[in-house]
This record gives C-alpha cells, structure tokens and sequence, in this order.
C-alpha cells in the first residue's frame, strides 16, 4: 500500500516552525513515502534542497479563496487570533482540509492508498517504516490523535482511500 503525506503553511509559518517539520520529516520519514508540500505563492525561500519525495505545491486553489470569502465576516469562521477564537478559526484550518482533498483530487491515484495529513509545527523524533504507519489504519477508515476530554487533534490523520468509505467520507 502506497503512502502520501500532506501538509501545508504560510510563507510566515515557514519562517517560524515549517522548516524544523520539513527538516525532520526528511530525517525520519521513510523515502518511499511522498511529503506534498501546499505553501504561499511566492513560494518561501527555502533553506535547502529537498529531496525527490518531496513534492511542493503552488497553493492556489480557487474553491478555499471562495470559502474564504463566503466566510470573511462569519465571528465563527474568522477568528482573530486571540485564544479564544482560536478553535472557531474556520478559515485558518480550512487550508489544511482544501490541500488535503486537493491532494487526492489530483494528485493520488485513489487506488491502495494511505493519505497522512501532518501540521507543519509537528516534529518527527523518531524513524519508522512505512508498514508501522499503515499498521495504525489497518481496518479502519482513518486514524487521528485523541486527546482525553478535549477536541480531537487534527495535526496528525490518515485516511485509508481504498477502505469502502472512503470516497463518501
């Protein structure tokens, strides 16, 4: 089963966290799995060469600019920032859903896949194989942190594309 993982930032966030997930997804992914990279147009100046595991995507999705902007003025989808805004930011976590199914969309064949979605402020601290990863869906349609008595954590999911549900979901 084939593997793809996605993940998306601002040319700030680049700035800021981005590099440090890039850097040790390059360490301790396995190279058989494919990182699409969705950033900022311009892109930002990248600290180095990636790998050819490492696809990068002009971010410019006509579907996520109209969400954006059905949802401009919406106090429960355009957070300001603050704390307590912060789980309501329905635009600043949109770029994460629009990449992802953009991913699928046009860039895997929907056949005997796994999709990882990771944010790019999480550190990969250790080295897996690919089967350790598809062990963690194995059964199921998809697989997400939990967090006791929280909101589920969207920083890290898989979907199985091959599961019957799948294409519904």
């Amino acid at each position: 089963m084939k593997i793809h993982c996605v993940t998306t930032f601002s040319n700030d966030g680049y700035k800021q966290y981005a590099h440090r997930m890039l850097d040790s997804w390059i360490e301790h992914w396995p190279s058989d799995i494919t990182l699409h990279v969705y950033h900022d147009i311009p892109a930002p100046q990248w600290h180095r060469q990636f790998p050819k595991n490492v696809k990068l995507w002009a971010f410019d999705n006509k579907d996520l600019k109209s969400f954006k902007a059905r949802n401009k003025n919406n106090p429960k989808q355009s957070g300001n920032g603050t704390n307590s805004d912060y789980m309501y930011d329905g635009i600043r976590f949109s770029h994460k859903v629009f990449a992802f199914g953009d991913c699928c969309e046009k860039h895997i064949d929907l056949k005997e896949q796994i999709v990882i979605f990771l944010d790019a402020d999480t550190i990969t601290h250790t080295s897996m194989t690919a089967n350790q990863l598809a062990d963690l869906v194995k059964g199921y349609l998809g697989a997400c942190l939990l967090r006791p008595n929280m909101y589920t954590e969207t920083g890290f999911h898989m979907i199985d594309l091959d599961h019957g549900d799948a294409r519904e979901f």
